[in-house]
């Protein structure tokens, strides 16, 4: 029978996380004030273009740590197993977004977003399991192997190529900071349980709140 590790929460983790949803959530509403409705600044240029990549950066690296101690105490077959089922689940609601998208506006519905970036990446991430910290290498490496940009127009747009390097620094940093196995999960108060709840419920958050802001702007600007 395979090992099974514990599952464990990091505070620090969830919390960064919990920052990079409230900053995507902000983006996405000025971004949807803009888009579909006239109204603000595009967020798409400029210092709000740097806004949405640095948060993307966040979310990428978060992932390649949290990869680190999701593999933590587990059999090569265990993390296999996990691996699928994760990225099953984030490929699975990136093709509900390529979906939502597509019926939205069929000429730049969501080809290949930040979800289906993390859920290839997922399948990918197993085999640089063994260099551990030095995954920062590798990760540098595929940031400056920057593709051009296709011709199609798209919402969204996240390539492995330099993305997949984000990841592989958070996996290093990731290595780093949690692999030895030494710094060991926090106590939880109400407080912290209440401001890193979002960041321990990132995909449905992310899956829900265009839905919503929508919504919710549909109601007041309509």
């Amino acid at each position: 029978m395979a090992e099974k590790a514990p599952a464990v929460r990091f505070l620090a983790l969830d919390l960064l996380r919990t920052v990079a949803i409230v900053c995507m959530i902000a983006y996405h509403l000025l971004f949807d004030l803009w888009y579909f409705y006239n109204g603000g600044t595009d967020p798409t240029v400029g210092a709000w273009s740097g806004f949405r990549i640095a948060v993307a950066s966040l979310f990428l690296l978060l992932a390649g740590a949290s990869f680190v101690i999701s593999a933590r105490g587990r059999t090569r077959r265990a993390v296999w197993l996990r691996t699928f089922r994760r990225a099953g689940l984030v490929l699975a609601c990136a093709l509900l977004v390529s979906a939502a998208t597509f019926l939205t506006d069929p000429g730049t519905f969501i080809r290949f977003g930040i979800l289906h970036l993390i859920g290839v990446s997922l399948l990918l991430l197993p085999f640089f399991r063994s260099l551990k910290a030095w995954n920062i290498l590798p990760g540098t490496l595929a940031l400056l192997l920057r593709l051009p940009p296709p011709a199609f127009r798209t919402l969204d747009y996240y390539p492995l190529f330099p993305w997949f390097g984000v990841i592989l620094i958070g996996m290093g940093i990731g290595h780093a900071l949690y692999g030895t196995g030494k710094r060991r999960p926090e106590p939880i108060t109400p407080l912290v349980a209440a401001l890193t709840s979002p960041g321990r419920h990132s995909l449905a958050i992310y899956m829900l709140h265009q839905p919503v802001l929508l919504g919710i702007l549909r109601i007041f600007l309509e």
